[in-house]
């Protein structure tokens, strides 16, 4: 068993202290890795990690060093800290985790591989991090860092158990890594009373994204775009590199392979983005779905958007224990509709692309980050025939 597989056994995988006392004291004993280098602080519901490697690949084609923090994995516990655009490899993150376990046995998961990010940013000098939060904001342990600029992309419904039942107590806990004096980027769907009091309260310069977009991923890239002008002067982006970095977008956000469409929409608003840019990209085009989803979500919201498009959906469960088994995926349904519940993922998606290509439907894969890996068999041909790209 390696280091990364035995914390992953040992430290539960999530983990969301009321309190930073022990991020800022690691940190401390690390001589404060998270100030060695610029930041860039993203939080919010939705499109988080999209704007946060738009922006992280426009800083790489200027030319600049640029670490790139982000969560969950999809494939491989490396993906969540890169180097223009480069994973660390499995040898960087065994080497460090064991160096930080040596510090102190009392860290979550999320913090350790937190304060990895921090430390590998530094030992390779990197010019600028760009630093997605993990749950929240508040009390993340990112919000340790004192950055350019904050951007806080979207708020919807999530993890109510920890963040709060309304949106205006989840936007409080996003507004938590706003900071004195430094500018904050508000997405079109970040637009609660708590940004503009803490703005005034804390003097910092708002810039906001105004327009609605019919594809979530023009809003992420407009997101992007705010911030990156708001960072300009200080490195000097035009607009080519600009462009460059917004046309990026990271694995399973509306990825197509075929006449499938990989999705990691997770909540209620993701699915209705969702939705409404497969409706945009692909006019008339019939959708079956295959569906796994965590306990943690509002899973009856989430499949009462998707029933108003689907023709049929598959339930998975998604390999953790988070997840939602099929039965109460299927139990959660608040519409009449045809469904399938299967055992495994993999097969699972070998019958719905089977059904999708015999009625001529797009094949829509969403929900949680786990089911991911295992629906991307590379066993499948993914590009079955007579569907367009977008």
């Amino acid at each position: 068993m390696t280091l990364i597989q035995e914390i992953f056994k040992r430290i539960p995988p999530s983990g969301n202290r009321r309190g930073l006392e022990t991020m800022h004291r690691l940190c401390s004993l690390l001589n404060s890795p998270e100030r060695a280098y610029p930041c860039i602080h993203i939080a919010g519901s939705n499109g988080k990690g999209s704007v946060a490697t738009k922006i992280a690949r426009a800083l790489e084609a200027f030319g600049l060093t640029v670490g790139l923090y982000t969560s969950p994995h999809l494939f491989s516990y490396c993906e969540r800290i890169a180097i223009n655009s480069q994973p660390i490899s499995e040898k960087q993150a065994e080497e460090g985790l064991a160096e930080l376990l040596a510090l102190s046995d009392d860290t979550t998961f999320f913090e350790l591989t937190t304060l990895l990010a921090f430390e590998i940013f530094r030992k390779k000098q990197v010019d600028v991090a760009v630093i997605e939060t993990g749950l929240g904001g508040r009390y993340d342990a990112t919000n340790v860092i004192d950055p350019l600029v904050s951007v806080i992309t979207s708020i919807s419904k999530e993890h109510a158990h920890l963040l709060g039942e309304d949106l205006e107590a989840i936007a409080f806990e996003k507004a938590g890594i706003m900071k004195h004096a430094v500018p904050v980027v508000l997405g079109p769907k970040a637009r609660q009373k708590i940004f503009y009091k803490e703005a005034e309260r804390l003097k910092c310069p708002l810039y906001e994204v105004t327009q609605s977009f019919p594809f979530y991923d023009e809003e992420n890239q407009a997101i992007a775009a705010m911030s990156l002008h708001v960072l300009s002067d200080r490195f000097g982006l035009n607009e080519q590199q600009i462009k460059e970095g917004l046309l990026v977008r990271p694995a399973c956000r509306l990825e197509q392979k075929g006449r499938i469409l990989f999705d990691v929409a997770h909540n209620p608003d993701a699915f209705l983005c969702l939705a409404q840019a497969i409706a945009h990209l692909f006019p008339g085009r019939k959708t079956r779905y295959l569906i796994g989803l965590c306990k943690d979500k509002e899973i009856g919201d989430c499949l009462a958007v998707v029933c108003q498009a689907a023709t049929h959906i598959h339930f998975v469960q998604a390999p953790t224990p988070r997840a939602a088994t099929t039965k109460e995926l299927a139990a959660a349904l608040q519409h009449p509709i045809p469904y399938t519940c299967h055992e495994e993922v993999d097969s699972a998606l070998i019958h719905a692309l089977e059904q999708a290509e015999l009625a001529d439907e797009l094949l829509v894969v969403a929900g949680s980050f786990y089911i991911m890996p295992r629906a991307k068999t590379p066993q499948l041909n993914f590009d079955s025939r007579d569907l367009p790209k977008f």
